[in-house]
């Protein structure tokens, strides 16, 4: 992890609103560079044993607009997440990552119930 990311991360985390959505915003400029830290600190806010429920929604909306291939493990394992935000965020995330693989992804998730319709 860069400084720079460590210091929009903790942004992120303010108590303060407008620090923290300019954290996200700035995280967002650059999400493609940051891509594998974004991964990593959503793990660790999974594992967390205080969760931060919309941090978590957060960093997987950030991680869904990097269009990486490196997120397809994650798109895909929170695309079943009982949380409707983080699978909403997964799905948009395979959706726009596009490949074959996130669309076989959703298409099983369609198919087998999860994913009810095209707006839910």
């Amino acid at each position: 992890m860069t400084k720079k990311f460590e210091q929009r991360l903790r942004m992120m985390y303010s108590r303060d609103g407008m620090t923290a959505e300019e954290g996200f915003a700035d995280l967002l400029a650059h999400v493609e560079e940051h891509t594998e830290d974004l991964i990593a600190a959503f793990h660790a806010e999974l594992a967390s044993p205080e969760p931060n429920l919309a941090m978590r929604s957060w960093l997987l909306e950030l991680i869904s607009e990097s269009r990486s291939d490196a997120a397809l493990p994650t798109l895909v394992e929170q695309l079943y997440s009982l949380d409707h935000s983080l699978s909403f965020w997964a799905r948009c995330g395979l959706e726009k990552l596009d490949t074959k693989q996130a669309r076989i992804e959703v298409w099983k998730a369609r198919f087998s119930g999860v994913l009810k319709d095209d707006f839910a």
